[in-house]
């Protein structure tokens, strides 16, 4: 059975079935698409950002009920992409990437690197190596949407692509970096 509900906050549910849910959100120059399917291993959910010259989606994945609804949620709540941002991100993901690293420390087991795509050194990575590695990359938010490139450029960067140990991936996103700087109150001291 598919029904229809009211539209809220401009969103408006067109299918809602045991395994679909769509939402739609119509822009003037835009169209909002958030699609749910069921598969036997849980939930495939597309964000979609369709108009002329416009195609962009976002994947993600669910594996619960309740894990379904509250990404649906959060989906829907989140800021929406401007047009301008998509056509950038496209052109991101066309170009050939390009990452530089430098090396913060290194100590026994334990690596830190800043990379830099497009010349700054915003985003870090940490390796750290024992019986599996573990592998923490810190990037501005603006790239997840080449996270993928990003992670196999640094895999093959680093070796990773070829370890024979498990490896453990984590990523994190920053929106924004503040620096300060503290100037110390030590008094003058004349010796004579």
């Amino acid at each position: 059975m598919v029904t229809t509900t009211a539209t809220i906050a401009g969103w408006k549910k067109l299918v809602s079935t045991t395994d679909t849910i769509t939402y739609l959100k119509s822009k003037d120059d835009h169209s909002i698409i958030i699609e749910a399917r069921h598969y036997d291993t849980g939930w495939e959910i597309v964000k979609k950002y369709t108009g002329d010259d416009l195609n962009f989606a976002e994947q993600y994945t669910a594996t619960t009920e309740e894990e379904l609804k509250n990404l649906m949620a959060r989906l829907r709540s989140e800021r929406e992409l401007s047009v301008g941002e998509i056509k950038t991100i496209g052109q991101f993901r066309k170009k050939q990437l390009k990452l530089d690293l430098k090396r913060c420390y290194v100590e026994q087991g334990v690596e830190k690197w800043a990379f830099a795509f497009n010349g700054q050194y915003t985003n870090h990575v940490t390796v750290r190596h024992g019986k599996q590695i573990s592998v923490d990359v810190v990037m501005e938010e603006k790239l997840k949407y080449i996270e993928e490139k990003i992670v196999m450029k640094l895999f093959e960067s680093f070796g990773l692509d070829q370890a024979e140990q498990d490896t453990e991936l984590a990523i994190y996103y920053y929106t924004k970096k503040a620096s300060y700087f503290f100037e110390s109150d030590e008094e003058e001291v004349v010796m004579g």
